[in-house]
């Protein structure tokens, strides 16, 4: 079976490396505290990532596409707000991400919050697994903007060594 080209497996690749920082930002793991592809439903004391739209669909029509830019909604739901609070203060310190940060960045050029991205601290009434009763829950959507590389629509990954 043929490896991935590199263009197709870029947004996963950019996805990912966007999660494995905001999990080591604050602190949380995954399947634990975090979520890649969005928040469960009813579920509390997590966050989750969540990518799309293509904001510039026109970019499509280019004979070329080395760099597409994303919208990233981090979804928050915990019954504290004091630490839903601290969550997006370590979001908002692990910001801007990218190759221009010191750490590795995969193929994330850039991700910071979009404008009018910062949403407000909302309550909301949930029911938890096993629980006869709602709980308040405060939730926040924190939206980013990312651009990544993608290596090319021709760039391929290399064949599989033999």
């Amino acid at each position: 079976m043929p490896l991935p080209a590199i263009f197709e497996a870029s947004w996963a690749r950019a996805e990912a490396a966007l999660y494995e920082a905001l999990l080591l930002a604050t602190k949380t793991r995954d399947q634990a505290g975090a979520f890649l592809g969005r928040l469960p439903p009813n579920r509390t004391d997590a966050w989750g990532l969540a990518s799309g739209p293509l904001q510039a669909a026109v970019a499509t029509w280019a004979p070329e596409i080395s760099q597409v830019c994303i919208q990233v909604d981090l979804l928050a739901s915990y019954r504290s707000r004091p630490i839903l609070q601290a969550w997006a203060m370590a979001v908002m310190k692990a910001l801007p991400f990218g190759n221009t940060t010191a750490s590795p960045a995969g193929n994330v050029a850039t991700a910071r919050i979009r404008e009018n991205g910062w949403g407000a601290i909302e309550d909301e009434a949930v029911r938890l697994a096993n629980e006869q009763h709602d709980t308040i829950a405060w939730t926040m959507t924190i939206g980013l903007e990312m651009v990544f590389t993608t290596g090319g629509r021709q760039a391929e990954a290399p064949p599989p060594a033999r």
